[in-house]
C-alpha cells in the first residue's frame, strides 16, 4: 500500500498576510511589518530544500546588485558612505526567496485566502486614497494635516503611489476580465483603478490603459473584448469633454504659464536627464553610488547650463538612475533580473503568466519617466509579486489534508 504524501514543516499563513498588510504603509510600516514576517520564515531554513536554479538565480543577481552598489560607493571617494541606502534593497532580494523556503507552495483553499486577505487591503487603500481625494489629508509624521487633494496615500509623494498601484493592474484587470461576476475581483479591480486615477500619474495611466488594451487585443474572448472596448470608450468620452482634474493635468506640462515647469522644455524631466547624462559620462563603467542628493547634482546641473533650476532632482528614469549609481554593471545586473522573470513567466500557469508578462512590460515602460526603482514602498511591491512568482513555480500543491492537489491560482 501507497503512503499517503505528508504534508512538510512549513510556516503558518500569518506572515504572508503581514507582508501584504504592510503594502499600503509607509516606509516606517513596511519595514517594521517586514522585519518580523521575513523573520520568522527566516526560521524555516534549516528545514527547507535546497532551491532550484529558478530561485536561485534573481537571488544572485539582487544580492549582486546590493553588493556593487557597496563597492561603487566606496570606489567613489568624494561621496559619503551611507550602508543604509544598498541594505533598503534587501526586501526586494529576499522576501520571494524566503516566502518559497517558508511555503513550498499553497492549497487552492489558501491561495484563496491569501487572495481575499489582499482583495480587503487595497479596498481599505481605495478608501483612504478617495478620502484624501475628498477632504484633502495626509500623514506626516504623527500628525494629520491638510494637504491638496491629490492622494498619495500613507507614501511620501503620489508618483510612488501610483507606480505601486501599476505593479497591480495587469492582475486585477485580467482577473476583473476572466471573473466579471465575482464580487472580489471587482473590489480589488476597482482598488487599483481608484489608485491609478486619483494619483493622477500621466504616464502610469498612460501605461495603465496600453497594456489594458493590448491585452483585450491579444488575450481576451470576444465578449471581453466588447465589454473592455466600452469601459475604455466611456473613459475616454469622459475623460475629453467632461470637465475634470485629470484631463487638465494632462494638458498642462505644454502651457507653461499654468504649470510649474521651470526649463524651456517641453518637459522639466528633459533637463533632469541632461543634467545625469554628465553625470553618467564621468563615471560610465562604476557609477557614483547610491548617495547622488542635491548637493551632489547640483555642479552637473551647472555644467549644462541648468544651474538656475530650483527642481534639481533626480534622473526620473529608472534606466539612468541606476546607471548613474552603478554604472554599466549595475545596469546590467538590473536588466538580468528582469530578463530572468520575463523568462520565468513561461514556467507558471495561465493566466498568470500573463500577468506576469504584462507587469514586466508596464513597469518597463513606466520607468522611462520615473526612477520607482529607488522607492522603498515600490520595491515592496516587486517582492511582493515575485513571491506569488515563486510558490506558483511548484508543480503542485497539497491540499488542506496534504494530499496533492493541482497547481493553484489565486
Amino acid at each position: 500500500m501507497q503512503d499517503k504524501p505528508i504534508k512538510a514543516n512549513r510556516a503558518p499563513l500569518w506572515p504572508l498576510y503581514g507582508l501584504i498588510l504592510a503594502m499600503p504603509l509607509g516606509v516606517a510600516g513596511q519595514h517594521i511589518l517586514s522585519t518580523i514576517c521575513l523573520g520568522y520564515l527566516a526560521l524555516y531554513l534549516p528545514s527547507a530544500p535546497a532551491s532550484s536554479k529558478k530561485l536561485l538565480v534573481p537571488l544572485v543577481l539582487g544580492v549582486s546588485y546590493m553588493g556593487w552598489l557597496f563597492v561603487a560607493n566606496l570606489l567613489n571617494h568624494t561621496s559619503p558612505f551611507h550602508w543604509k541606502d544598498p541594505l533598503g534593497y534587501s526586501v526586494w532580494v529576499l522576501m520571494p526567496w524566503l516566502v518559497s523556503k517558508g511555503y513550498r507552495s499553497l492549497s487552492p483553499r489558501e491561495w484563496q485566502r491569501v487572495y481575499g486577505v489582499g482583495v480587503a487591503v487595497m479596498a481599505l487603500w481605495g478608501v483612504i486614497v478617495w478620502s484624501q481625494f475628498l477632504f484633502g489629508w495626509r500623514v506626516s509624521g504623527i500628525e494629520w494635516v491638510r494637504d491638496l487633494p491629490r492622494p498619495r496615500g500613507l507614501y511620501s509623494h503620489p508618483l510612488t503611489l501610483a507606480y505601486s498601484a501599476l505593479l497591480f493592474w495587469p492582475l486585477a484587470g485580467i482577473r476583473f476580465l476572466k471573473k466579471p461576476k465575482d464580487f472580489k475581483n471587482l473590489i480589488f479591480f476597482l482598488g487599483v483603478l481608484s489608485i491609478l486615477l486619483l494619483s493622477q500619474s500621466r504616464m502610469v495611466q498612460l501605461v495603465s490603459l496600453l497594456l489594458f488594451v493590448g491585452y483585450l487585443c491579444w488575450k481576451a474572448s470576444r465578449m471581453q473584448r466588447l465589454w473592455g472596448s466600452f469601459g475604455v470608450l466611456l473613459l475616454l468620452l469622459g475623460f475629453l469633454f467632461i470637465p475634470n482634474p485629470f484631463s487638465e493635468r494632462f494638458l498642462t506640462p505644454f502651457q507653461k504659464e499654468v504649470s510649474d515647469r521651470e526649463s524651456d522644455y517641453a518637459d522639466d524631466r528633459v533637463a533632469f536627464w541632461l543634467a545625469y547624462s554628465e553625470i553618467i559620462k564621468e563615471r560610465p563603467l562604476i557609477g557614483h553610488g547610491p548617495v547622488l542628493d542635491r548637493a551632489y547634482r547640483t555642479p552637473y546641473y551647472e555644467a549644462v547650463g541648468l544651474g538656475q533650476l530650483e527642481k534639481k532632482y533626480e534622473a526620473h528614469n529608472v534606466y539612468l538612475q541606476v546607471l548613474a549609481e552603478g554604472g554599466v554593471l549595475l545596469l546590467g545586473l538590473f536588466l538580468a533580473w528582469f530578463g530572468w522573470l520575463l523568462m520565468g513567466s513561461r514556467w507558471v500557469p495561465s493566466p498568470y503568466n500573463e500577468v506576469i508578462f504584462l507587469t514586466l512590460l508596464g513597469i518597463a515602460l513606466a520607468g522611462l519617466t520615473q526612477n520607482f526603482f529607488q522607492d522603498i514602498e515600490v520595491r515592496h511591491g516587486l517582492g511582493l509579486l515575485w513571491s506569488g512568482w515563486a510558490l506558483l513555480l511548484a508543480p503542485k500543491a497539497l491540499d488542506e489534508k496534504g494530499r496533492d492537489g493541482k497547481t493553484a491560482g489565486l
